[in-house]
């Protein structure tokens, strides 16, 4: 037996194993697609849903873009760190 919150967790592993990831590297390597746009890259040096390797070298392959490490902020945009620099 399951409770509801397990089943409803093992749904989500499911959908996001199958469908939420693309291949390795695939927007990083079509990142230069993007350059002509102004961009800001806004990261929260706590974050550990999204890494802040892959934010450096989005930001490596867009040398126009503002790179922004907010140090007391993890991944959240209603945290206050992350709120100003938005």
């Amino acid at each position: 037996l399951f409770c509801r919150s397990c089943a409803l967790a093992r749904i989500e592993a499911i959908i996001l194993l199958k469908y939420c990831f693309l291949k390795k590297d695939l927007l990083v390597n079509l990142i230069a697609n993007l350059r002509k746009i102004p961009t800001t890259i806004i990261h929260g040096r706590y974050d550990i849903v999204c890494r802040l390797s892959v934010a450096f070298e989005v930001a490596q392959r867009l040398p126009e873009a503002s790179f922004h490490i907010i140090p007391d902020v993890g991944h959240s945009t209603a945290e206050p760190g992350t709120q100003l620099a938005l």
